[in-house]
């Protein structure tokens, strides 16, 4: 069908960058139903599902202070936060004050199960990202939609398969001890099976909820994100993975160990907090080795990574090496970054920014038609090409160590080459008082 066709057009933006356009699809989809009719109707599912997607596609690509014009004022709503299922979810968790002027969520125990936790973790995390353009008490909105989030995918566990299986045997005049004990196995694997499956479902959601109490501060809100980026990093540690895990969980594991490095930075060895910044090419990972930083081993690989992860994951990376006085190795993440800015998608097989579970600043999971579970979350180059950045600086970065991190508007491009030159030029300004000296 028509809707069917676009649902995947909207998919395929997403997966190679083209997340403007792909906006513009999930737009057309929930607001004139796909098709040239004035009123099309939309099934609840489907329609909860694109806007999970719809969210999803606004994180990935987000850049800090796109919601805002000049004055720190909103320029608008977007039109996802227009929606009428949208509303309806931040009314249902919205923040009331109390008499004594403290914060309080309306009826707690009430809202415990999610029907759809990918929409309210999706819709949280957007929040979160863009939370410097919204009041403060959003934050803490978005921390209790991703806490219920969390209880409901814990909760959500298939047991009607074994409970059919015990009624078919009290039907048949029960078993005997033999297969009964196989019955018992076979219950206690797939228990264990749904179990790792939620745990699954539940750690992209703990680490957007690190990343909320990150963004609300205060020492007890550090302490408990850092616990939870600490248990995720040494989970993997000890499952002897690490480095090696693929796919969503490797890219969870990316998030929490960049995120770790923030909360590390200044009471941790610059050598330290480098290592713990996921690396985006093999350039990056020789880069440590010849630094000594020690840092070629144990590096991170940023999987699966949204344009957004990517950008955030070079900039730290730059800045890290700036700090250590590794002009070579900070300029050249520069230029990486920079190249960056312009590829949406390789289109050369070596690699796309993918789907992604977990946040450098938050981080979009994303269900698409067929219904499948939750997915966590660029070929073309234009002017400058690769190897150069904006203004046409040339740069050594070889083509394959360039990731692709294209923002959705040229304006973002400008706004992350303007960083980008703010860190050059006080690294050569640093550099040039170490010569005097």
């Amino acid at each position: 069908s028509q809707r069917g066709l676009l649902h995947v057009y909207a998919q395929s933006l997403y997966r190679l960058g083209e997340t403007r356009l792909a906006d513009e699809m999930y737009r057309r989809l929930l607001l004139v139903g796909g098709s040239d009719e004035d009123e099309v109707h939309v099934d609840v599912d489907e329609r909860e599902d694109s806007l999970s997607n719809a969210l999803a596609n606004r994180t990935a690509n987000y850049t800090s202070g796109s919601l805002l014009v000049y004055g720190g004022e909103r320029d608008s709503k977007c039109w996802l936060e227009e929606d009428s299922i949208i509303l309806d979810l931040l009314q249902e968790y919205s923040i009331g004050i109390t008499n004594d002027g403290e914060e309080k969520m309306d009826d707690e125990d009430e809202k415990v199960m999610l029907q759809n936790y990918d929409l309210a973790y999706n819709l949280a995390t957007f929040l979160l990202v863009s939370s410097e353009a919204r009041p403060p008490s959003v934050v803490k909105q978005a921390k209790e939609l991703l806490i219920h989030a969390e209880k409901s995918a814990l909760t959500i566990l298939d047991t009607d398969s074994n409970e059919n299986e015990e009624s078919k045997d009290d039907e048949n005049g029960g078993v005997d001890a033999e297969a009964k004990k196989k019955l018992q196995q076979k219950k206690e694997k797939q228990l264990k099976q749904q179990k790792e499956l939620a745990e699954q479902e539940a750690g992209p959601i703990r680490a957007n909820l690190a990343f909320s109490n990150i963004l609300l501060g205060g020492e007890e809100n550090e302490t408990e994100a850092l616990k939870t980026y600490l248990t995720m990093v040494t989970k993997a540690a000890k499952s002897g993975k690490g480095a090696s895990t693929i796919g969503t969980q490797a890219n969870l594991l990316a998030t929490a160990s960049n995120n770790l490095a923030v909360l590390r930075d200044g009471k941790e060895s610059v050598f330290d907090v480098l290592k713990r910044i996921p690396v985006t090419s093999s350039l990056s990972v020789s880069e440590d080795q010849n630094s000594g930083g020690g840092g070629g081993a144990a590096a991170v690989p940023l999987v699966a990574a949204t344009p957004q992860q990517v950008r955030t994951a070079l900039f730290n990376r730059a800045l890290q090496l700036a700090k250590m006085g590794n002009s070579t190795g900070c300029l050249e993440a520069l230029g990486a970054l920079r190249a960056s800015l312009f590829l949406s998608s390789r289109g050369d097989g070596n690699g796309t920014p993918g789907d992604s579970s977990g946040n450098i600043g938050g981080a979009a999971s994303k269900k698409n038609s067929a219904k499948s579970r939750k997915k966590k979350g660029s070929g073309s180059t234009t002017a400058g090409g690769a190897g150069e950045d904006a203004s046409g600086k040339g740069s050594s970065v070889e083509n394959d160590d360039v990731p692709t991190a294209k923002p959705s508007s040229e304006m973002e491009v400008i706004a992350w080459n303007a960083r980008a030159d703010w860190l050059e030029s006080e690294l050569l300004r640093l550099l040039s008082q170490g010569s005097k000296t």
